[in-house]
């Protein structure tokens, strides 16, 4: 839940988040105004400047519902879409539209679900799908806020309006079923393709010297090579449908093992580093898979040059707080979080201040001026000797021009709910665009000399199982959503991995991890984690870890050891502080290793606890709850950062004040930025000093020993280590076990 923190704080991506809100404003809506008479199961509260706060009483058998209306009539033929950014810290569940004055069958408008967004989000819902128009005059709605009997969700809206339809919209309404047919039957193929065992196999893919080298073998007891192919499959290419139309490369073979060559870059400018390759037999106009495909295997690249492993001297990191404030000293901050967005430095035209960066025979512009800021961040951390994980973002591109690299790379189906989007990889030109960005940045900030500062880790996009909010691709399922983002993950793989060995890509979840609630634009957290080790088993394994965000069940809910709904089990709706063990486990089962053999590192890459308000009580509950949860890390070895979110509170968080500070002066004038109990809390941890906060922590709690918070759960599982933070350690036996096979 990347929220306007860890780092969404630059201006860029404060923008990016306003667009949706901006859009719901727009010039010729007709605004919407709550009427509180006459609504039902709600408190409703009118907070100013357009804002208002709904929260369900649970006391009304009806579903909760309020009438909303404008003050003149709305030509409904053109003004249909009904459009709020909403900021909820729970599901409010289903949204019934009654559109007009009617409230019958005729008139309803249903959509899916109001999701706990945790940060603002916003919500058209098409009006025109109902059966009937509404009479004229039109110039009103009722709107229920999901169902009776829940008391106590609350959820705040902003900029509700009656608009027309977006280009975007309106686009996404053409063809959409034909879309969605086609996109269901690539998952099928994929399911099949995930689980065939080939007779044939690509054992290693390797880059040495320039070279790409294959290495394989053909079905035992084969003696008919006609038709038989080594295919060099681009990324961009279906490796579930390869017909005669594909793009793909071929080579033939005529021997039952082989051992093949290729330089790098091809003449049609093309960079084998990203291809794919498998056996392949012609047959029929067809080309049928005999080996599953295998990409280039991250642990047999010759980098550059033999870069140190990042070795943090602590777990602590923080979001929001300025590289240069003293607290990076105080409290003794070792690890870094640092939003990356290409489109801010990556361009197809030059323009002053730009620079030409070659890529695979392709010439792209980089401004100076804005990637100096991101070097000067990289350089205060790497003076700091900080650990940094970078977070790749990529904007929607909707409404950009053509050509330009971010409507060349944004995927074009991603939601307008969405801040963001994954890249676009169906065609050449836009993968090869995107791979340009990675490959600068990953060569930029992996110099041996660290003249710009040093990325460590990449995490790939922002908690992609909450799609919808945050990045997205339209209407996927989860294989085909995944098989996009796995491709992300291992293109970022590959090229930081040609200047770093121990660079690695982290998958971002929040804490839904099987939580069901029947919206088919949620992915769940372990059917994305397990499915993503499919891939990786049948496309050649690479060291991805997880980029993970254990926020409480509810946000504004700081009393984090209290989540219902968080069990100590793999089935657990939501992984939260309080069963954190459950995903330290999963991360260290031999079926989910890398290479079977070595643990998946976890990144607690962002998680705070609220302050319900500035009063002695919640402060001290607040923390407690962050004292809470450094215990509940100690015991977990696969876990090597915990990046607190967030340094202060942000006016911006729709009511949530995570920070370990309090607000800004322009929001709070008695005590602008004052430290919090939590802000000395976490700045004793780990020193002589945390004995005090240990003993206030377990009297609030009523707990004798931290040994009460801790569950045998992983001891009913088999683990792949038990001793260091850094599983680097099995790296160099996994090697020289490798070096034998070849």
């Amino acid at each position: 839940m990347q929220k306007f923190g860890n780092v969404l704080k630059c201006a860029a991506a404060l923008a990016v988040m306003g667009a949706s809100a901006l859009s719901a404003a727009a010039q010729g809506a007709y605004r919407l105004t709550p009427q509180i008479e006459g609504s039902n199961g709600l408190i409703i509260k009118d907070l100013g400047n357009g804002e208002w706060e709904f929260e369900t009483t649970g006391s009304h058998p009806v579903d909760p519902f309020f009438v909303a209306k404008t003050d003149k009539p709305v030509p409904f033929g053109t003004h249909y879409m009904l459009s709020f950014d909403g900021f909820a810290g729970q599901d409010m569940g289903k949204v019934l539209v009654f559109v007009g004055a009617k409230h019958d069958n005729a008139h309803l408008v249903e959509y899916p679900n109001l999701p706990r967004s945790e940060g603002w989000m916003n919500t058209a819902i098409d009006l025109s799908q109902a059966v009937e128009k509404p009479d004229e005059p039109f110039n009103q709605v009722r709107i229920t806020l999901g169902a009776a009997n829940h008391p106590g969700k609350k959820v705040r809206i902003r900029n509700l309006c009656l608009r027309e339809p977006s280009a975007v919209e309106r686009k996404a309404a053409e063809g959409r079923f034909d879309k969605i047919a086609q996109d269901r039957a690539l998952s099928k193929r994929l399911d099949e393709y995930l689980d065939k065992k080939f007779d044939a196999k690509i054992r290693s893919v390797s880059y040495k010297d320039g070279k790409i080298r294959v290495r394989g073998s053909l079905p035992r007891g084969m003696k008919d090579y006609e038709n038989i192919y080594l295919a060099e499959i681009p990324m961009w290419t279906d490796v579930t449908n390869l017909t005669k139309d594909s793009d793909i490369y071929l080579e033939p073979l005529d021997s039952g093992t082989f051992r093949k060559s290729f330089s790098r870059i091809v003449e049609n400018k093309r960079d084998r580093l990203i291809s794919g390759w498998a056996v392949v037999e012609e047959k029929d106009g067809r080309y049928e898979l005999l080996s599953a495909m295998h990409y280039l295997d991250d642990d047999d690249i010759e980098p550059r040059a033999d870069m140190p492993m990042a070795d943090p001297r602590s777990l602590k990191g923080i979001g929001g707080c300025p590289m240069d404030h003293e607290d990076m000293e105080i409290l003794q901050i070792a690890t870094a979080t640092f939003n990356l967005l290409p489109h801010t430095f990556v361009f197809t035209s030059d323009a002053p201040n730009r620079e030409p960066y070659e890529y695979a025979g392709r010439t792209f512009y980089i401004d100076m001026n804005n990637i100096k800021g991101l070097d000067n961040d990289m350089l205060h951390a790497a003076a700091k000797n900080m650990m940094v994980s970078a977070i790749v973002l990529i904007p929607k591109g909707h409404h950009e021009p053509d050509g330009s690299w971010l409507k060349m790379v944004a995927h074009p189906d991603a939601y307008e709910s969405a801040a963001f989007a994954l890249p676009y990889l169906e065609n050449e030109d836009s993968i090869l665009a995107y791979a340009a960005a990675i490959s600068f940045i990953t060569e930029r900030y992996s110099r041996p000399d660290g003249k710009y500062g040093r990325i460590h880790n990449y995490v790939i996009h922002n908690e992609i199982n909450a799609a919808f909010f945050w990045t997205s691709a339209g209407d996927k399922t989860l294989l085909t959503y995944l098989d996009i983002y796995q491709k992300s993950m291992r293109m970022t793989q590959i090229y930081a991995r040609l200047y770093d060995s121990h660079a690695k890509t982290l998958i971002s979840l929040d804490h839904d991890w099987l939580r069901t609630d029947g919206d088919p634009r949620v992915y769940q957290g372990k059917h994305l984690m397990e499915n993503l080790v499919r891939f990786s088993r049948q496309e050649g394994d690479f060291e991805w870890g997880i980029a993970f965000h254990p926020y409480a069940q509810n946000i504004f809910n700081p009393r984090v050891w209290e989540d219902p709904d968080a069990q100590l089990s793999f089935d657990t709706p939501y992984l939260t502080f309080k069963n954190l063990e459950v995903i330290d486990t999963w991360a260290k089962m031999p079926e989910h290793a890398y290479k079977k053999k070595v643990m998946r590192e976890i990144q607690l890459t962002e998680q705070g606890v609220n302050t319900r308000n500035y009063e002695k009580e919640s402060l001290d509950e607040n923390a407690v709850g962050v004292g809470y949860t450094w215990k509940r890390i100690e015991p977990l070895t696969s876990i090597t950062t915990y990046a607190y979110h967030l340094w202060g509170d942000a006016p911006e968080e729709g009511g949530l004040l995570l920070g370990l500070r309090k607000l800004p002066e322009w929001a709070y004038k008695e005590d602008p930025r004052g430290k919090k109990p939590a802000w000395f809390l976490f700045k004793d941890y780990d020193t002589p000093e945390w004995p005090k906060w240990n003993k206030f922590c377990l009297d609030y709690l009523g707990l004798q020993s931290w040994d009460d918070i801790y569950s045998d759960f992983a001891k009913q599982h088999k683990q792949v280590s038990e001793g260091g933070r850094f599983r680097y350690k099995k790296l160099s036996e996994l090697e020289k076990e490798r070096a034998k096979d070849n």
